[in-house]
């Protein structure tokens, strides 16, 4: 079971990827845990994104289209799509 990451804008950038897959048990994955190993897979990205296990203020994550998440606790689950942008993409 996965969960999948897409990246948009300048978190795509910093990951040097569109997307990947995470593994996810069936119980989920808080967002802090799938971050610390985002950032441990693309250290651009963490370097640009994370501060202190989290999504600097200038990113957001939105799960499946219609939510965005702040809380480093909330869970994931698998089949879940997470999108990582910055605030300011869109228009």
């Amino acid at each position: 079971m996965t969960i999948r990451v897409e990246f948009f804008g300048l978190a795509r950038l910093r990951a040097a990827t569109a997307a990947c897959d995470c593994a996810c048990p069936s119980s989920g994955r808080s967002l802090a845990d799938l971050l610390q190993e985002l950032g441990g897979r693309f250290p651009a990205f963490a370097a640009e994104t994370l501060s202190a296990g989290e999504l600097r203020p200038e990113f957001i994550a939105n799960r499946n289209s219609n939510e965005f998440l702040r809380d480093p606790q909330a869970i994931i689950h698998a089949g879940d799509t997470l999108l990582i942008l910055s605030t300011d993409a869109g228009g």
